[in-house]
C-alpha cells in the first residue's frame, strides 16, 4: 500500500476529520473578530466538481488545508498524478 493510501485511510478513520469527495476549495471563508477586528479563517467556500453546486463548509475547530501536491513540481514524487499544489494558492 502506498504512503498516500495509508495517510488517506488514517484521515478517513479520524473522528475530527471530514472528507468531502469531489469538492474543490474556491476560497477561504473569513470573518472578523468583533473586539479586535482580526480576520480569521472560519471554513471554506467550495465547489462540487460533479454537480457544480457551490457552498460553504464552516469549521468548528479550525481549518487545515491538507492539499498536498507541492511535490508534483518534482520529477519523482510519492503524490498521485494530478496533485499540483493548487490548495497552496488559497492560503
Amino acid at each position: 500500500m502506498a504512503i498516500t493510501e495509508h495517510i488517506t485511510a488514517a484521515a478517513v478513520r479520524h473522528p475530527l476529520v471530514t472528507i468531502v469527495p469531489e469538492t474543490l476549495v474556491t476560497d477561504l471563508a473569513v470573518s472578523s473578530v468583533p473586539v479586535t477586528g482580526e480576520r480569521v479563517c472560519v471554513g471554506a467556500h467550495v465547489l462540487n466538481r460533479r454537480t457544480r453546486e457551490r457552498g460553504t463548509i464552516a469549521a468548528t475547530r479550525g481549518t487545515v488545508l491538507a492539499s498536498g501536491g507541492l511535490a508534483g513540481i518534482y520529477e519523482h514524487s510519492t503524490n498521485p498524478p494530478g496533485f499540483n499544489a493548487l490548495g497552496s494558492s488559497a492560503a
